[in-house]
């Protein structure tokens, strides 16, 4: 035990790190089924300065780890400590550490509007944070469907000094959230503003946000070659440090092992190789004729009529989100089956699942293939067949993870 907080890596979420107390040294936000709590280096060991249970209220967020996204630790208002930024399927909050509590500087429900922003947390990509003017205070860059802004504390709300519709050139740059890939955050020009590096399958930019527009001093197409190197964003990797994959979850039919235990498993998993997994949304759907899913050969790129019909049903969810159906059951008979049309990254999850074949089934997603060791994630001989849980991904099946386009920077 650190404190009161009992250690548990099965379930314990360590992320993110920041300097909630100001004294200089980052601290570790640590969730898990019970709450959360704060972690600080002492000595050897750790201390817990803060810990609460699922059910507290900080002012009038409603702490519930099962689906609170704790999206980054930065310091919003300038005063030397990292305030918490955290989303809900209710909204979005910002907290701070008070004593041994944390205090709500800022929450808002789904549907408030900040500025022109119209903020949706289901399909809202919160985040990265960082200083993009220089004023000593990190904002946040906010994504979605519509397209992109910036976030800026403003007391208890959030102005929103630049925001722009897909499809909008900043320079010569054409917008497009649903293939701009929000890779990496540097001062790359040395004047206290962070820059953000951005790819898409035209090719490479920099953005420097200038008070209330982005502009571009550098953008380069896929073939130009910075000194002898090629550039192709279709390989090239730009991205370091952690990233997220977000989840919604339809379910049609209950599992036999709960989806609590399905998604805790995938996110062991997943977050051991730096992809935290958000889970985005849950929805209830009433299709009879779906439940017992045709899937075919479930062959990736072929599908049937029927899951061509499932996978129609997205709310909430974006191009590059994953969703997941879970059903009573797939004909023919499977655990699950990653099969999915194109431009609707998902899966079905049969009620004979085991707690494993949703992260499975998501890394087919992510274009991992089968393997032939029951010790990794993508046995091919059944999840049920895994020994030495949790199951292992290899650096090679990380990488293509990584490289993927429905994971993205924290």
């Amino acid at each position: 035990r650190f404190g009161g907080w009992l250690l548990n890596t099965a379930d314990n979420r360590f992320s993110p790190v920041g300097d909630a107390d100001g004294d200089g040294r980052d601290e570790i936000l640590i969730t898990s089924p019970w709450g959360i709590g704060i972690l600080k280096l002492n000595g050897n060991t750790f201390a817990a300065p803060m810990m609460a249970q699922n059910g507290t209220r900080f002012g009038g967020w409603l702490l519930n780890t099962a689906d609170n996204h704790v999206v980054t630790a930065a310091d919003l208002d300038g005063d030397g400590k990292a305030e918490i930024v955290i989303t809900s399927p209710w909204g979005i909050g910002v907290l701070k550490l008070a004593g041994s509590s944390l205090s709500a500087v800022m929450l808002a429900p789904n549907g408030t509007r900040f500025g022109g922003w119209l903020f949706n947390s289901l399909d809202n990509r919160v985040g990265p944070a960082a200083d993009f003017d220089g004023d000593g205070k990190a904002e946040l860059l906010i994504a979605s469907p519509w397209g992109v802004g910036v976030f800026k504390l403003a007391g208890n709300s959030f102005s929103v000094p630049t925001m722009a519709p897909n499809g909008t050139r900043f320079g010569d740059w054409l917008l497009n959230t649903a293939d701009n890939h929000f890779d990496n955050l540097a001062d790359f020009t040395g004047d206290g503003k962070v820059d953000i590096l951005v790819t898409s399958p035209w090719g490479i930019g920099i953005f420097r946000f200038t008070g209330t527009t982005f502009a571009v001093p550098m953008m380069a197409p896929n073939g130009t070659r910075f000194g002898g190197w090629l550039l192709n964003t279709a390989d090239n990797r730009f991205e370091l440090g952690e990233q997220t994959l977000r989840l919604h979850i339809k379910v049609l039919t209950n599992p036999t092992i709960s989806i609590d235990r399905m998604v805790q498993a995938m996110q062991r998993t997943y977050e051991a190789v730096g992809i935290r997994v958000h889970w985005a949304s849950t929805e209830n759907l009433n299709l009879p004729a779906l439940n017992d899913v045709e899937v075919g050969t479930c062959n990736r790129g072929v599908v049937t009529a029927e899951q061509a019909q499932l996978f129609a049903n997205r709310n909430n969810a974006w191009g590059s989100d994953v969703v997941v159906y879970f059903v009573r059951s797939t004909v023919p008979s499977f655990n699950g089956c990653a099969a999915h049309p194109d431009g609707r990254p998902g899966a079905v999850v049969a009620q004979i699942a085991t707690q494993w074949t949703l992260a499975h089934e998501v890394g087919h997603v992510l274009s991992l293939n089968h393997v032939n060791d029951n010790n990794r994630l993508m046995t091919g001989n059944g999840t049920s067949n895994i020994t030495n849980p949790p199951p292992d991904l290899v650096a090679t099946e990380v990488l293509a993870m990584r490289s993927s386009a429905l994971t993205f920077l924290s």
